[in-house]
């Protein structure tokens, strides 16, 4: 065992035995022993300078509280001190004593406003410990208080601080942002507090998919913060955010210096914290025995210290572990061990153990006692509000139902499952009801599969619906009802879908992409591919492709399609080349696409070229580029169909709906109709210069001589002069864009696919400093266009990576989105970068077409059908894409 672990081990068990210490008042002696072993020099300085101090107040104070209440009140203090000392220097334990008396003190001499501040800090010295039960005690004793009103509001914003900060650790979200927005930063006394909100947000910030704005609270308040122990702290949950975004070198990186610093700092208490984060990077990159190694050191360091809830959580971790090495019973010996610390402790870890407990049952095929254990989970989940708790053991149920094969009750309690899911929606931001649903999204593709295993075809298509874009359908119905209020979202039934293939007369196909958990639950693997295919006539057929017995994963057909097509990777600081050159080889990774997602259903497609197609993908079917398909005789999808997109039915039907609502209004139907219309046409701005990668360097964007060719070309069509170089600034784009008719947009788009809302168009800036949260830096951001108020019949997003952004189950999450929502009635957008040159033939053709033809997607076809002629490697025509009627 390590020297500094047998440290950590003696200090911790000095520091569970006060009760005892304090009964012979030698406390302060005995936890200078335990200081002098347990930690580094400065905590070994700090406890030698105070143990005389601290034994002397302690033995004063008991003796003289109840006769003096002004040197009661002096003694507090220094009891208060020390404890905040200890708090400081990361020992949360050595603090809970002087802060027990403290409080006795202030109670004597009549000081509520000192007992108050004691027992918040009581409060936050058992959470910090992950007692979240005599937290939540001590907390409700400081509510308790009758608080003078001068100190009244102050006082209470402590209260809502640190209720939100126990929530949170309960796993309670909601409630605990809802909390927080009542905290008033001002009001906070002293930095310790304001770091405490800033690491609050941070984990809410990632809990709910906002990433960026986490990364740059914490990282503001890291550089601002001078304390050791809360900057080793907030590193640790900076470690969280890239782990959860799937940067796992930046995480492990995090970690690591999290976990030098702690040692360094004397911060035991965080290490078995930042072990299991560097656990779950070395699970995630499948070193095993490396994450074994870190969680059972993490598990020693947790039980010398009594910290019971991280115990639990790195217990659960292991049995993770061992489950996905398919080592069921060590899994479930760790979960029960989990188990075994639950009187210690009150968090969503015990919840966690139950789950998982259930699950493994569940797999050995122990339907009635994994059943007891969802239903104990489910009990804990609503003792203590906690809906997700609540809606992943109702999901057990239903997968024990459907193992028994009762079918309809497994439907029912499914359906259960997602009312109370989709009741957790309102009030949120946009961003955070995607990253909500990505949570529970499981829960869709289990009901799918309950109700297709009954034959219930139709049902199981409005549920795939169901699962579709809610967030973004949401958007589209407040901006179409100009509202701010929160759109009451009803999800189309069966007659509505088939109604809308009859009016738009359009064949729709809807794909799913079904998952199953693995083992250990850290991911979900592929398991088969539902397919839906409505016709005009209201028929609906539907076919199914089995994807777990395939030897490529979809994301590895993805990955190997796109580079065949040269697009992978392409990145806008170099510019696109041209090329024509396209091998039987590459071919055949289309190919394979058009056999998994098209030749199912090839059957029930329309004969007619003319005669539409809307495709409805779902996850990462939003990346293939449907046009480019091959059939068994190389032709093209585009050449038999003609082809739309759109994120769901839902989305189809609200704009569609839009549309009806604007019919009175001057709508581009076609390019003749539209001289009158006004038109914003964009070409090669003035490059601004941005980062590679996050905190990199800035680097110029390539120019785009070719953008303002094409500019130049479709000017005159469009009967406008263009916004070129210079002349392209991002305020006099944003002026134009509100009142215009028609925006054509070719320059450099940025692809963000974490988050998606950071995703951009590049135009020219008015400020030499990248400042995103300024208007003028030259970028564009899909957050900035949700922003914005459009009535554009048509927007073209003529620019690289612009239909891509972060993938979800609600749908691509980037510029194609912001433009609808901000709204654009139909957007044409690309999945990679595409060469200068194709780009600008496929454009004009695109709207010279637009001069005869009504229907934007015919003359989208016709334009690709031109630029094929001219340039056959798919790369050069086939990145763009329709969504719109």
């Amino acid at each position: 065992m390590p020297l500094w672990i047998l440290g950590v081990t003696f200090y911790g068990w000095l520091s569970q035995s006060w009760e005892f210490m304090a009964g012979f008042r030698t406390f302060g002696w005995m936890l200078g022993i335990g200081l002098l072993i347990g930690t580094g020099q400065d905590l070994e300085a700090q406890a030698d300078q105070s143990m005389p101090t601290s034994i002397k107040s302690i033995e004063s104070a008991l003796n003289q509280s109840s006769t003096n209440s002004i040197k009661s009140i002096e003694a507090a203090h220094v009891q208060y001190e020390q404890a905040q000392n200890f708090l400081r220097l990361g020992s949360s334990r050595s603090a809970i004593f002087p802060l027990e008396t403290a409080i006795q003190l202030y109670r004597s001499a009549g000081d509520p406003v000192g007992e108050h501040n004691s027992l918040i800090d009581l409060s936050f010295a058992h959470y910090r410990l992950g007692d979240h039960h005599r937290a939540q005690q001590a907390l409700n004793r400081a509510d308790q208080l009758s608080i003078p009103s001068s100190a009244a509001i102050a006082q209470r914003n402590r209260v809502y601080l640190m209720q939100a900060l126990i929530w949170l650790e309960q796993g309670n979200v909601v409630r605990s942002w809802q909390r927080l927005r009542q905290v008033q930063r001002g009001l906070l006394q002293d930095f310790a507090e304001k770091n405490r909100l800033n690491l609050a947000l941070g984990e809410i910030y990632r809990h709910t998919g906002q990433y960026s704005r986490a990364l740059d609270t914490l990282q503001a308040a890291r550089s601002s913060s001078s304390d050791r122990v809360d900057r080793t702290r907030i590193l640790g949950e900076i470690g969280n955010i890239h782990y959860t975004l799937g940067d796992y070198g930046q995480a492990q990186s995090a970690y690591q210096t999290a976990l030098a610093e702690a040692k360094s700092a004397g911060y035991w208490e965080g290490l078995p914290q930042f072990l299991n984060g560097l656990g779950h990077v070395y699970l995630q990159q499948q070193a095993y025995d490396k994450a074994r190694d870190v969680y059972l050191e993490a598990r020693e360091i947790a039980i010398s210290q009594g910290q019971w809830h991280e115990l639990a959580s790195i217990l659960n971790s292991l049995g993770e572990l061992y489950a996905e090495q398919g080592a069921f019973n060590k899994a479930l010996d760790t979960f029960t061990e989990a188990l075994g610390y639950r009187d210690k402790y009150v968090g969503p870890e015990y919840s966690r153990s139950l789950n998982h407990l259930a699950q493994l049952y569940a797999v050995r095929q122990e339907r009635e006692t994994a059943l007891a254990y969802y239903e104990d989970a489910y009990a804990w989940a609503r003792h203590n509000y906690d809906e997700v708790g609540q809606i992943n053991a109702l999901s057990g149920f239903a997968e024990i139902e459907r193992g028994n094969g009762n079918l309809p009750k497994a439907a029912k309690t499914l359906y259960q499952a997602l009312d109370k899911f989709e009741a957790l929606e309102p009030g949120l931001q946009d961003i955070n009801k995607v990253s909500l649903f990505e949570t529970q999204s499981y829960l869709y593709d289990q009901l799918q599969q309950v109700l297709i295993q009954q034959g219930e075809i139709e049902a199981a298509l409005v549920v795939a619906e169901r699962g579709r874009a809610r967030a973004f359908t949401e958007l589209l119905s407040k901006q179409t009802l100009e509202t701010e209020s929160p759109v009451p979202l009803m999800d189309l039934s069966i007659n509505q879908i088939k109604s809308l293939a009859q009016k738009q007369a359009t064949t729709l196909v809807q794909y799913s992409i079904i998952r199953q958990p693995s083992p250990g639950r850290s991911r979900f693997d592929d398991q088969a591919l539902f397919i839906w295919v409505v016709k005009p006539t209201g028929e609906v057929q539907f076919e199914q492709v089995d994807l777990a017995q395939r030897p490529e994963s979809l994301k590895e057909m993805l990955a190997a399609s796109q580079d065949s097509l040269g697009v992978r990777g392409v990145n806008p600081w170099h510019s696109a080349a041209n090329t024509t050159q396209f091998s039987q080889a590459n071919q055949a990774d289309l190919k394979q696409l058009y056999e998994l997602t098209i030749a199912p259903i090839a059957d029930y497609l329309p004969e007619s070229p003319d005669d539409k197609v809307v495709v409805v993908p779902h996850r990462e079917l939003f990346l293939v580029p449907f046009p480019a398909l091959q059939n068994a005789q190389g032709t093209y999808l585009i050449e038999h169909h003609t082809l739309g997109t759109t994120p769901s039915l839902q989305t189809l039907h609200v704009l569609q709906q839009r549309s009806v609502e604007q019919s009175g209004q001057s709508l581009v139907v076609g390019i003749d109709r539209a001289q009158a219309a006004s038109a914003v046409i964009v070409g090669n701005p003035d490059m601004p210069s941005v980062p590679f990668r996050v905190g990199g360097p800035p680097m110029p964007l390539s120019d785009l001589p070719g953008a303002e060719a094409e500019a130049i070309a479709i000017a005159p069509i469009l009967n406008t002069a263009p916004l070129l170089g210079a002349a392209a600034t991002e305020t006099a784009v944003r002026e134009r864009l509100a009142d215009a008719d028609i925006i054509h947009l070719a320059t450099h788009g940025l692809l963000d696919e974490q988050r998606g809302l950071s995703s951009a168009i590049a135009l020219t800036p008015t400020r030499e400093n990248l400042d995103l949260d300024q208007p003028d830096d030259g970028l564009l951001t899909a957050q900035e266009v949700m922003q914005l108020n459009l009535k554009a019949d048509l927007v073209v997003l003529s620019a690289c990576n612009t239909g891509r952004g972060r993938i979800t189950g609600d749908g691509v999450v980037g510029l194609s989105r912001s433009f609808l929502a901000a709204g654009a009635n139909n957007l044409v957008a690309s999945l990679w970068a595409v060469p200068d040159e194709a780009t600008a033939m496929l454009m004009t053709e695109f709207y010279q077409q637009l001069q005869t033809e009504p229907d934007k997607a015919v003359a989208l076809r016709q334009a690709m059908l031109s630029t094929l002629a001219q340039h056959p490697n798919p790369r050069d025509w086939a990145a763009f894409f329709l969504i719109g009627l």
